[in-house]
Parts: structure tokens; C-alpha cells; sequence
């Protein structure tokens, strides 16, 4: 398809222009979407303020972004253009897309891990593509994308939901390094969508108890109504003291933690029950210290990076079950016109109650 199209370009950071760009041209393994919404994720406030989440929370390191990425990779929409003739069946359809792709040449693909590669193509941001006038994203009237990346949407799934599969992915994919199993207790501090996700996806697996831990009440209350224990830690002193208490003395078997600071890795470590293991879902520069004695009885630390493609499949036919209920994250539109308002909700969450916010084309 040939023309031109409105687009979200990070130009640098904190310089963010909706502009008119060539609509992207795909290579013969391609599809080209006509995107019906696009998440605003916590990592594209990171995007925005210069850091590269992608690269610290995959490599382990900093890494500069290229100028010029179009951004979003939390999406859905509709096939409008194929690469090739073979791939003309997918014209029409309704899709979700993983927003990344390996070229299975390296070790970690060759490993079963692709999630884990240094070979990682992405969207939204600009690992992998090379020099590139703009770098593909998804806050944008078209995106390319890998078919064997897109996955077809039941239709009684709404593009909102589609919005919200890409974290929920994330989240699956936490609980299986955490090896969670039915009847085990789980805390999870950070009730953001992928939080929010997480407790839920725990509920399903047969969790005891599920603690959901945040600094404000409105993210709570997501939590509570699948019947989380919600703490607000700010306001309660001694909540470390109520999990202990509600798991008999013993702590909690898991710990998500979505935030990454110094402050909620210790609280993580502390809540950990002997074998209990701990999981990073944020990575941040900077160092925290620790006493040895904390990993006493077992206990483990650990991270967890993106998803594997089996669990993106996964978290998208227990959505299309019904039941994963992923559409009520969901709580705000902007259109792309207004994207810079969108960032500035999800930015001050606290006062607008964002759980997630989704650019209309």
C-alpha cells in the first residue's frame, strides 16, 4: 500500500510529534494492520523519558534508542495488505500480534528461549531493525507485522482486550518461571495492568492467597474483585505483618514484583517463604543492597523478560475462554491526535485512576 499515514514518532526523548509519515512498505513474510487501538505501556513512559526498558530488562544493560521510532506494541487490528500471495488469506481478519520477532539463528532461539535473544527484532522501539527513516510502532494508522506473529482475534474479543494481551503475556509468562502451581500464595506488588493480570491469572491457577500490594486504593479495587486481598502500603505500616499473619507465620510462596525499586525489592525478599522464589518484572539501573541471610531457607531472586510465543498463545485462549477478563483494564481513549494527553493520564494515574489507556487511530 502506498501513501501516507499520521503517526506517534519519538523524534528524542521527551519530544513526542504526531506527523505524516510514509505508510511502512512489508517484506514477504509481512502483514500490513490497520491498527484499531494501541496500549500506552508503562515502558513507553520510559521510551519517552530517553531510557530503553527492552535493552536493561533483556540485555542487562543501557542502550541508546535510535531518533525517529514510531511508538507502541501493545495492539490490534486488521489485515489489510499481505508480502505475499501464500499469505493472502489473512486479508480481513481481526488480529493480536506479539510485537517481536528472532531470527532463530542465535543460541537462546536455538535454546527454546527467543524471549531471551540479543537477536530480538521489535516493535514499538528500535532493537534489531538496523537504519531506518522511522522505526515501526503500532501509535499509528498502519503497522507491519510478521504473520507468524499474528494471532487471529475471536471475534466476540473486543480491540480493547487486544490492547491488553501483549502485558497479560508478560504476566503468564512471570508465573511460569515462578514454577506457580495450584496451592501456593502469591504476592504482587504493583497492581498496574500487568499486576492486575497476574493476580488474576494466579487466581486461575488455584492460588491460597493473593495479595495485591499498591500505594493508591483504585488499583486495589481491580484486584479485589477476584477476590485478592488488597494492601494499601502506604497507608497500613504493618502490612508485612497481615501477610504473615493470614499465611499462619509462614510468608507467601511468590512475589511478583511489577515495580523494581529498591524499596519494593526489599518488601519482596521479606514476604518470601522458605523455597519461595522472587521475580523481578522491572529492571532498573542502579544497585540495592541486600543481607545474605535474606536468601536463607531456599529462598530465590530472579527476573523475568517478555514471553515465551507459547504463552502469548496461551493468554489469548484463556481471554477468548472467557475466562481471563482483560477488557475492564481498559479506562481510557485518546485518539491519535491526542496522544500526548493519553501520556499524560497514564502519567499522573494517581489523580486520573488509569489502569490502561489505548490510542485510537
Amino acid at each position: 500500500m502506498q501513501g501516507t499515514m499520521y503517526a506517534a514518532v519519538l523524534k528524542a526523548p521527551h519530544e513526542l510529534v504526531v506527523e505524516e509519515i510514509p505508510i511502512p512498505t512489508i517484506a514477504s513474510d509481512e502483514l500490513l494492520i490497520e491498527v484499531a487501538g494501541c496500549g500506552i505501556c508503562g515502558s513507553d513512559l520510559r521510551y519517552f523519558a530517553g531510557e530503553n526498558p527492552w535493552a536493561q530488562h533483556t540485555l542487562g544493560k543501557a542502550e541508546p534508542n535510535p531518533p525517529n521510532m514510531v511508538l507502541g506494541h501493545e495492539f490490534g487490528g486488521t489485515v489489510v495488505e499481505a508480502g505475499s500471495s501464500r499469505l493472502e488469506s489473512w486479508i480481513g481478519k481481526r488480529v493480536v500480534v506479539a510485537p517481536f520477532d528472532v531470527s532463530g539463528l542465535d543460541r537462546a532461539s536455538r535454546l527454546g528461549k527467543p524471549h531471551l535473544s540479543k537477536d530480538t527484532v521489535h516493535i514499538g522501539h528500535g532493537a534489531g531493525w538496523g537504519v531506518m527513516d522511522y522505526y515501526p510502532g503500532a501509535m499509528a494508522q498502519y503497522c507491519r507485522a510478521w504473520a507468524r506473529r499474528c494471532y487471529v482475534l475471536p471475534d466476540h474479543l473486543s480491540f480493547d482486550e487486544a490492547a491488553v494481551l501483549d502485558i497479560a503475556g508478560v504476566a503468564y509468562h512471570a508465573l511460569e518461571v515462578a514454577s506457580f502451581t495450584t496451592g501456593l500464595s502469591v504476592a504482587i506488588i504493583g497492581m498496574g495492568p500487568l499486576g492486575v493480570t497476574a493476580a488474576r491469572l494466579a487466581n486461575l491457577r488455584g492460588a491460597t492467597h493473593v495479595f495485591a500490594v499498591d500505594i493508591y486504593d483504585a488499583p486495589l479495587e481491580f484486584g479485589r474483585r477476584f477476590g485478592a486481598h488488597g494492601i494499601n502500603a502506604k497507608q497500613t505500616s504493618n502490612w508485612r505483618d497481615q501477610v504473615y499473619e493470614l499465611t499462619d507465620g509462614w510468608g507467601v510462596d511468590v512475589v511478583i514484583d511489577t515495580v523494581g525499586t529498591a524499596e519494593t525489592f526489599r518488601d519482596g525478599s521479606d514476604l518470601l517463604a522458605p523455597d519461595g522464589t522472587l521475580v523481578l518484572l522491572a529492571v532498573h539501573a542502579g544497585s540495592v543492597s541486600l543481607p545474605m541471610t535474606a536468601l536463607a531457607g531456599e529462598r530465590k531472586i530472579t527476573t523475568s523478560a517478555n514471553y515465551r510465543y507459547e504463552d502469548f498463545q496461551r493468554t489469548v485462549d484463556l481471554a477468548a475462554s472467557g475466562n481471563l477478563s482483560l477488557g475492564d483494564l481498559v479506562t481510557h481513549h485518546v485518539p491519535l491526535s491526542r496522544v500526548h494527553e493519553g501520556f499524560d493520564i497514564l502519567r499522573n494515574k494517581e489523580t486520573t485512576g488509569a489502569m490502561k489507556v489505548v490510542v485510537t487511530p
